[in-house]
C-alpha cells in the first residue's frame, strides 16, 4: 500500500512537471499563433473580390440621348472706327522774353535850378540855328559876346551822364568864333573846338559820375562885342 501511494505520488509530480513544460512552451509559442493568425487574417481580406453587381437585360440598352446643339454666337459686326479728328494746329510757343533793361531816369538840365549863372538862360519858346535848324522843348543858350558867360548847377552826385545837342545861333556875325568848356567840380571834363558860323550842329556825351558842381562856360573868341550865342537842345542829365 504505501509503495503504491508513493508509484502514485511520482507520476503526479510527473505530470504536473509535464503540464508546467506544456505551458511553458504553449506560452513561448503564443506569439507565433498570434502573428501566423493575423497573416491569414490579412491574405484573406486581400483575396476577396467584390461581386459584380448583375445587371439586368433589359438596362443594358444604350439609350442615346438627342445631341444637344451647341448655341452659335450670334455675327459679331466688325468694330466701327470712331471719326478720327484732324489733328490740331499747335499754337506757336511764345520765345521766351528777356527782361527790359532798366531805363536810367533822365533830367533836364534846363529844370534844374541854375545856382550861379552870367548870360545863361532858359528859352521859352524856339530857336534857329544859322543852318535853319529849328529848335524847341527844352533850350537853353549862353554867351553874350564876352569871355566870362557861364552857368553853374548842383548835381550833388547823382548823374552819370550829360548829354544833349550844340548849334551857333543864327543871331551870331559872320566872323564870330565860339568855344564852349564843361567842368565837373572845376575839373575840364569836355571843351569843343573853335566853332564860327558855318558849324554844323552836333552831339555830345559825357561822363559826370560823382560830380556835385556842374560848370559850363562859353568864349567869344574874335572880340566882336555883338550877340553872339550858342543853342544847348536837349542837354539831358542820367542816373
Amino acid at each position: 500500500m504505501g509503495e503504491f501511494k508513493s508509484k502514485k505520488t511520482a507520476i503526479n509530480i510527473t505530470a504536473i512537471i509535464v503540464a508546467i513544460g506544456g505551458i511553458t512552451a504553449f506560452i513561448a509559442n503564443i506569439g507565433q499563433i498570434k502573428q501566423n493568425f493575423f497573416d491569414k487574417e490579412e491574405s484573406s481580406s486581400s483575396s476577396v473580390v467584390e461581386p459584380v453587381p448583375e445587371t439586368n437585360d433589359s438596362s443594358s440598352e444604350v439609350v442615346t440621348e438627342p445631341p444637344t446643339e451647341i448655341p452659335t454666337e450670334a455675327p459679331t459686326e466688325p468694330p466701327t472706327e470712331a471719326p478720327t479728328e484732324p489733328p490740331t494746329e499747335e499754337e506757336p510757343t511764345e520765345a521766351p522774353t528777356e527782361p527790359t533793361p532798366a531805363v536810367p531816369a533822365v533830367t533836364y538840365l534846363d529844370t534844374l535850378k541854375i545856382v550861379d549863372e552870367h548870360n545863361l538862360s532858359e528859352v521859352d519858346g524856339s530857336a534857329e540855328d544859322t543852318l535853319g535848324n529849328k529848335y524847341a522843348g527844352h533850350l537853353l543858350k549862353i554867351g553874350w559876346g564876352g569871355e566870362n558867360d557861364h552857368g553853374t548847377y548842383y548835381l550833388g552826385g547823382k548823374y552819370k551822364t550829360l548829354s544833349g545837342t550844340i548849334a551857333v545861333d543864327n543871331y551870331n556875325t559872320l566872323d564870330t568864333l565860339m568855344r564852349l568848356t564843361i567842368l565837373a567840380d572845376d575839373n575840364e571834363i569836355y571843351r569843343t573846338e573853335d566853332l564860327p558860323r558855318t558849324t554844323v550842329p552836333f552831339e555830345f556825351s559825357v561822363n559826370v559820375e560823382g560830380c556835385e558842381w556842374l560848370r559850363i562856360e562859353s568864349a567869344e573868341l574874335t572880340g566882336a562885342w555883338s550877340v553872339n550865342q550858342l543853342i544847348l537842345s536837349e542837354w539831358k542829365l542820367e542816373e
